[in-house]
C-alpha cells in the first residue's frame, strides 16, 4: 500500500507579473513534488493577482494529484474564497507560477551587477577603496590593530573580513592584527544588559584600541546607534574610521575619515557590494605588505 505524504505550506505570498514585490516561499517546487509523488498538497493563505487564467502548471496539478487548499484568499480586491477539499475553477485572477522563480533569479543578479557597475564607473569610489587599504596598511605596519563592527548580516561581514586579515586571504603569510568586536557573547550579553546595547562596541573599543588603530564600521543604513557610539569613542582616541554604508551614509558619514557608501538603498545589494569591497581591500593589504605570491 502506497504511503501518502502531505505537504503543508503556510503564508505563501505572491504578486502579479508586473509588480512582483515579495514572497516567502516558492510555490512551484511543492506543486511539482505533489505531482510526481501523487500526494496531498495542503496550502494556506495564498495570494494570486492579475492573471487572466490559471497557469498550465496548476491545471496539470489539478489533474494529476489530490489538491487540498485550506484557505485560498484575496484572489481579487473584493473576492474572498474559502475552499474545503476542493478547488473552484472560476477564479478570475492568477499569477503565472512557472515564471516567478526564474524571473526573480535574473532580476536579483541584474540588480547586483548594476550596483557593482555603478561602483566600477565611479573613479572617486575606487580612490576611496585605495585610501582605505593604505590606512589599514599604515596602521598594521606601525603595530596597530584593525577593529570591525556591524549588526546582523553586517556583523557576519565584519567577522568575515577580520578573519581574512588575521587568517589569510590568497596565500600563506604572517597573521595580521584584526578582530571583530562582537565575537565574545558573554561580553555582549553582560554589557548589553548592564549598560545598554548601544554601548557594546564603544566599551570594548575603549578597552582594546589605541591611537593609530583603524575602526571599520559596517551598516547598510549608516544609522546603527552602537556603531555611532563607537565612532564617538574612536574620535576621542585618535582612531581612523572607515565606513561601509548604503547610498546616503546615514549618521555615520559625519564621523568617517573614509566613506564607502554603496550607491543603493536595497539592503541585500548593499551587503553584496560590501563584501566585494572588503575583499578588494584585504587583497590590497595582503599583497602590499607581503608581496604577491
Amino acid at each position: 500500500m502506497r504511503a501518502e505524504y502531505v505537504f503543508r505550506f503556510h503564508q505563501l505570498l505572491y504578486f502579479d507579473n508586473n509588480h512582483l514585490q515579495s514572497y516567502e516561499k516558492f510555490f512551484f517546487i511543492p506543486l511539482f513534488l505533489a505531482c510526481i509523488c501523487q500526494t496531498t498538497l495542503q496550502i494556506t493563505n495564498i495570494t494570486f493577482e492579475n492573471m487572466s487564467k490559471p497557469p498550465e502548471i496548476l491545471t496539470l496539478i489539478l489533474e494529476k494529484t489530490p489538491l487540498k487548499i485550506l484557505d485560498f484568499s484575496r484572489i481579487a480586491k473584493k473576492n474572498v474564497y474559502l475552499h474545503k477539499n476542493g478547488v473552484s475553477h472560476n477564479h478570475r485572477q492568477y499569477i503565472n507560477l512557472e515564471k516567478v522563480m526564474d524571473r526573480r533569479i535574473y532580476q536579483s543578479i541584474e540588480q547586483s551587477i548594476a550596483v557593482k557597475q555603478a561602483i566600477l564607473s565611479d573613479v572617486a569610489f575606487a580612490q576611496r577603496i585605495e585610501q582605505s587599504a593604505k590606512a589599514i596598511i599604515d596602521c598594521l605596519q606601525n603595530g596597530g590593530k584593525v577593529h570591525f563592527c556591524g549588526n546582523g548580516g553586517s556583523a557576519a561581514d565584519a567577522q568575515h573580513l577580520a578573519a581574512e586579515l588575521s587568517g589569510r586571504f590568497y596565500f600563506d603569510r604572517p597573521p595580521l592584527n584584526a578582530e571583530a568586536l562582537h565575537c565574545n557573547t558573554s561580553y555582549l550579553t553582560a554589557v548589553g544588559n548592564d549598560y545598554g546595547y548601544e554601548h557594546i562596541f564603544s566599551r570594548l573599543l575603549r578597552g582594546t584600541a589605541k591611537r593609530g588603530d583603524v575602526l571599520v564600521g559596517i551598516s547598510t543604513s549608516g544609522n546603527s546607534k552602537n556603531i555611532v557610539k563607537a565612532y564617538e569613542t574612536a574620535k576621542e582616541m585618535g582612531i581612523t574610521i572607515i565606513s561601509f554604508t548604503g547610498e546616503t551614509g546615514g549618521v555615520m558619514k559625519d564621523f568617517s575619515d573614509i566613506l564607502l557608501n554603496v550607491p543603493s538603498c536595497d539592503t541585500p545589494r548593499i551587503q553584496e557590494s560590501h563584501i566585494m569591497i572588503g575583499h578588494i581591500i584585504c587583497e590590497l593589504v595582503e599583497t602590499t605588505m607581503f608581496g604577491k605570491k
